[in-house]
């Protein structure tokens, strides 16, 4: 009746439902990696003056990147073909700034603090799952939910 359409794919059309539902999970996750993102680079940075910690937390930066246009772009293929590109671009540029922390990391040694830094990033692996499982998309029946 109203509801047909002249492409073929799979999804509810019950008034935006999946993509609403959609689009909070995507939001929980987005909160998840901002607060990882920020113990992770003051932890790493000023704490437990860990290289791999920071250079995590960076790379988390360039997941809050990645969520922020997709939350944007969901069901756009044009706009997350571009987010795509664009996150590329973040990690080449992220990479360097992380080799040229590492460049001077050696020139200046600084003793890391483990405690601190496997606290943290068993935190992160916690954040993680948390973001696997909040992620999925549950198939019940006919109705994605």
């Amino acid at each position: 009746m109203g509801q047909e359409h002249e492409h073929e794919h799979e999804h509810e059309h019950g008034h935006g439902r999946v993509h609403t539902h959609n689009k909070k999970r995507l939001l929980i996750v987005f909160c998840i990696t901002i607060a990882v993102f920020f113990s992770e680079i003051f932890f790493g940075f000023f704490v437990s003056k860990s290289l791999s910690l920071t250079s995590d937390g960076i790379h988390m930066l360039s997941h809050i990147f990645v969520f922020g246009c997709v939350y944007y772009s969901l069901g756009d293929p044009r706009a997350e073909a571009r987010a795509a590109i664009a996150t590329g671009v973040v990690l080449m540029v992220m990479s360097l700034f992380i080799l040229c922390c590492a460049l001077y990391r050696l020139r200046e040694f600084q003793e890391v603090q483990f405690v601190w830094m496997l606290t943290v990033a068993g935190t992160g692996l916690l954040a993680n799952l948390a973001q696997i499982y909040m992620g999925k998309v549950r198939k019940i029946g006919p109705k994605v939910i």
